[in-house]
């Protein structure tokens, strides 16, 4: 027999105000867990949720632009990390203290003082810092590829922690998932499947600051690995900015862009030089990933002006390369991947 009505209602508002008291507290479990203090006596940061655009650029390459790649807590370590290094050694600078033996921060440009031919050798050093500067805007100027940074040493315990960090199966599956997700979605010709593991060796790494008056002019990086990331952790004046918001404006340089959209193969050099359409802004945790392999977008990052440093911003940054296993490269390519790198021609290189 049916039951009466007003039962039937009273076990549906029993069901009801079961369901509703069993989400407040997961609800009130879940704060209470966010909100318990870390070994240090610290809130923890949370996980972002990723945010990922892409675009197509020369070339017919897609460009994915990941916001939020890494947890916060490990992006703010290596920012803080750079950061406190080039802090340490500007200060022995401007009070006129002798450097360390050492120095954690070196000036990297693509000349020795002189225009080179061989502008693929990369020369890391703190001598002749003004000529080489100066050389290699001349070299820009001239549209010869060129290029003028700071590079963080090799020797420097925060290269092993971001290198193992990349190579790691997280992260480079991670980075799988991104481009076969989201590959195609802007309309883009090229075919991107990745169905096998990137190499658990980079083809090349470098933590980088580019600081007032520093560049790198176009070029597509064809020689140097198969997938080309870029990590950018900028710094902003406001350290207590937990959300990492700070802007950097237009006029402060420093922007990388990419060349318009072509068709794979097809030249992305046009007459009167290279059509510009895509910018990414320095910003704090944000990835670009693009394969750069055989035919990659040229690409180039402005000149940084004096305004950025004013406004106490840096341009803190990670690039590496990733190598497809069936990415065979030449001798040719090896050999200026060599180079690329600052390492002597005679100097027994890894296999990839």
């Amino acid at each position: 027999s049916k039951l009466p009505v007003w039962m039937r209602l009273l076990f549906k508002f029993l069901a009801y105000g079961a369901v509703m008291l069993f989400l407040k507290y997961s609800q009130q479990k879940k704060a209470r867990s966010d909100n318990i203090e870390d070994e240090e006596g610290q809130m923890p940061k949370k996980r972002k949720k990723m945010a990922v655009r892409t675009f197509t650029a020369g070339n017919g390459a897609e460009v994915y632009v990941v916001k939020n790649f890494l947890p916060q807590d490990v992006a703010t370590k290596w920012r803080d990390a750079m950061s406190d290094e080039w802090r340490k050694q500007m200060d022995d600078k401007n009070t006129e203290e002798e450097l360390s033996p050492s120095p954690s921060w070196t000036y990297a440009t693509n000349n020795d003082g002189s225009f080179n031919k061989d502008f693929n050798r990369k020369y890391r050093s703190l001598d002749n810092i003004s000529n080489r500067n100066k050389t290699a805007r001349q070299m820009y100027q001239s549209g010869m590829f060129s290029y003028a940074k700071w590079e963080l040493d090799r020797s420097h315990s925060l290269f092993t922690d971001i290198e193992e960090t990349f190579v790691s199966d997280e992260i480079r599956n991670r980075v799988q998932r991104i481009i076969n997700k989201y590959a195609g979605k802007e309309g883009s010709n090229q075919q991107v499947v990745l169905e096998d593991e990137f190499s658990d060796q980079l083809a090349d790494l470098f933590i980088t600051h580019y600081w007032t008056g520093d560049f790198l002019s176009a070029h597509n990086g064809g020689s140097l690995g198969t997938w080309a990331f870029v990590l950018s952790l900028m710094e902003g004046p406001d350290d207590d900015d937990d959300d990492n918001q700070q802007q950097w404006e237009q006029d402060f340089g420093g922007i990388l862009r990419f060349t318009c959209p072509t068709k794979p193969g097809m030249s992305d050099l046009s007459y009167g030089g290279f059509r510009w359409c895509e910018t990414v802004r320095p910003s704090f945790n944000t990835a670009v990933f693009f394969r750069s392999r055989p035919h990659g977008p040229h690409h180039e990052v402005l000149p940084v002006s004096w305004r950025a440093e004013e406004e106490g911003f840096h341009r803190f940054a990670v690039t590496g390369w990733y190598m497809d296993p069936k990415d065979i490269m030449s001798d040719y390519d090896r050999a200026i991947l060599k180079k690329a790198r600052g390492m002597d021609t005679d100097t027994a290189e890894d296999e990839f």
